[in-house]
């Protein structure tokens, strides 16, 4: 085939190819390899040519089968913030392979968080400050709070947000929250399981613990022991314990006149 270095207006998927030292036919070829490598093809494309891994035309069609394949493209590539944003579009944690300039990019940065919250370990630092971007993350699993800006992880709106998804994100709050009494009640009214992550001093305080319990009866678990209050506790263990019997007791009366 003849050798080009020229713009092509459009190309696979709609992406504005540039051309390298790299012949039609081989394109070809290369391309056609990819489709047929299915899951080798990042094994393929790794070990191929530095002219293959700098093609555009191979690079957008690689990405597309597979945002983690951007890892084994060049340099220049991982750079292009097209071709990333297709591939964090799809597979938001190839957001590692791109260069620390689209890294910092808010508009990727928001795709990639789109598609999994644990592309938020990736972005830039001062995009970890980003109330959208933190908030988009931690709606999809509380424990990225943990890769947000410690000004979030002392923020009470913001942790209140994730524990709602799952109450052991206070584990990722700041000291300060932790030992917050007020705060702290309205975490484990979302989810007791929080009481684990409360300061010692909460965990053997008696309303804390108890709202705790009639959230999730597990909470027992992480209550400090406390004399003074402890027959109440298990006598709120026991009231629970009566309505589970006798919740089992009414599901197998119901079962046997269907």
């Amino acid at each position: 085939g003849t050798q080009a270095r020229s713009v092509v207006p459009l190309g696979v998927g709609g992406f504005a190819m540039v051309a390298t030292e790299f012949s039609a036919v081989e394109r070809q070829e290369w391309l056609a390899k990819l489709e047929a490598a299915g899951y080798n093809a990042a094994r393929l494309l790794g070990g191929a040519p530095d002219a293959v891994r700098a093609d555009r035309f191979v690079a957008a069609a690689a990405v597309r089968l597979h945002g983690e394949w951007l890892r084994e493209l060049s340099v220049e590539l991982r750079d292009d913030r097209e071709l990333v944003l297709e591939a964090v579009s799809q597979y938001g944690r190839a957001l590692r392979f791109a260069s620390e300039a689209l890294r910092s990019d808010r508009q990727v940065a928001l795709a990639a968080v789109a598609s999994t919250g644990q592309a938020l370990r990736y972005v830039s630092e001062a995009l970890r400050a980003d109330q959208e971007l933190v908030l988009a993350a931690i709606r999809q699993d509380a424990s990225h709070l943990q890769h947000a800006a410690p000004s979030f992880r002392g923020d009470s709106a913001t942790v209140l947000a994730a524990a709602t998804v799952d109450g052991r994100a206070l584990e990722h709050a700041s000291e300060e929250l932790r030992k917050d009494r007020e705060f702290v009640l309205s975490v484990v009214k979302v989810g007791g399981r929080s009481l684990e992550f409360a300061s010692e001093a909460l965990r053997e305080d008696r309303e804390v613990v108890l709202e705790a319990l009639d959230q999730e009866g597990v909470a027992l678990r992480f209550a400090a022991e406390t004399r003074s209050w402890s027959c109440e506790l298990w006598g709120r263990m026991a009231s629970l314990c009566d309505l589970l019997r006798y919740h089992s007791e009414l599901t197998l009366k119901l079962s046997t006149l269907l």
